[in-house]
C-alpha cells in the first residue's frame, strides 16, 4: 500500500511539472516605435472533438510562431521564429538597431519575411551573416563572441509583392573564418574562457575540430526604403543573435 501511494505521489509531481513547463512563455518582439505580439512558444489547444466517446486521445495542435513589429513607416512579419525577449522591453523602441536572441533550435534561415508599407516605398531587405569560434566541452561552451569574426557580404532578397524569404547557408559558408593560429586561440581562451575550456585547447589540431568549432553567430536583416512623407531614406537593422554551442 505504502508503495503504491509514493507511485501515485510521483506521478502527480511529474504531471505538475510538465505543465508548468507547458505554461513558460516566450515573448515575440518587436522593435522602433513598435508594437509587439506574443506568442507562446510551447503554448498549445487541445482540439475538443473527441473520438469513440472520448477514447481516443485528444490532439495537440501547435500553434505557428510569428516575430511581428511596427514602425512608423512599414511592419515587418517573421513566420516562423521564436525569440527570448521580454515584450515590454521592446515597445516603442527609438533607436534603428535592435537586438534579438533566437531561441534555442530556431532559425532565421528560411523563414517567410514580410514587410507591409505604411508610407514606405523603394523597399529593399538585405541579410548578411557573422560567424564566431567556440570551445566546448559536451554540453558546456565558451563562445569568443568578442574576438575575431568572418562576416558575409550583404544579399538582397528576392521578393515579391513584398514577402521574401531569408536566405539559407550551406556547411562551408558556416565554417567560414579568418586565417588564426593556434597560438592566437589559446591566448584568447586563457583570457576569456575558463580553466577547463582552457585546459581542451591543448588537444586541437584545427579551429574546426573538437573541442573547437566556428559556426553562426548572428545574422542581419537591414531594411530600407523612402519615406514617402519626408522623402527621406529609411533604414532599419536587427541583428539576430544565435546561440552557439548546442
Amino acid at each position: 500500500m505504502t508503495k503504491h501511494l509514493l507511485t501515485l505521489l510521483f506521478a502527480a509531481v511529474v504531471l505538475v511539472s510538465c505543465e508548468e513547463e507547458k505554461q513558460k512563455q516566450v515573448d515575440i518582439t518587436d522593435t522602433n516605435n513598435s508594437e509587439l505580439i506574443s506568442i507562446d512558444s510551447n503554448d498549445f489547444y487541445i482540439d475538443e472533438s473527441e473520438i469513440d466517446g472520448g477514447n481516443t486521445p485528444r490532439e495537440y495542435v501547435y500553434p505557428d510562431t510569428i516575430v511581428f513589429a511596427t514602425y512608423p513607416e512599414f511592419s515587418i512579419s517573421i513566420s516562423r521564429l521564436i525569440v527570448y525577449e521580454d515584450k515590454e522591453k521592446l515597445r516603442n523602441i527609438k533607436n534603428d538597431t535592435t537586438f534579438l536572441t533566437i531561441d534555442l533550435a530556431e532559425t532565421l534561415e528560411g523563414q517567410q519575411i514580410e514587410i507591409i508599407p505604411k508610407n514606405l516605398v523603394d523597399i529593399t531587405v538585405e541579410q548578411c551573416y557573422q560567424t564566431s569560434l567556440t570551445i566546448y566541452n559536451e554540453g558546456p561552451h565558451c563562445d569568443l563572441l568578442e574576438w575575431k569574426h568572418y562576416t558575409s557580404a550583404w544579399q538582397t532578397l528576392e521578393g515579391k509583392s513584398n514577402i521574401f524569404t531569408a536566405n539559407k547557408y550551406t556547411e562551408a559558408e558556416r565554417k567560414k573564418f579568418p586565417v588564426v593560429s593556434l597560438g592566437e586561440v589559446k591566448i584568447v581562451a586563457k583570457n576569456y574562457c575558463q580553466g577547463k575550456f582552457f585546459k581542451l585547447i591543448g588537444e586541437i589540431t584545427s579551429i574546426n575540430k573538437e573541442p573547437c568549432q566556428v559556426g553562426i553567430s548572428s545574422y542581419f536583416l537591414r531594411v530600407s526604403g523612402i519615406n514617402q512623407k519626408t522623402k527621406k531614406k529609411v533604414v532599419k537593422l536587427i541583428v539576430f543573435e544565435n546561440l552557439m554551442g548546442c
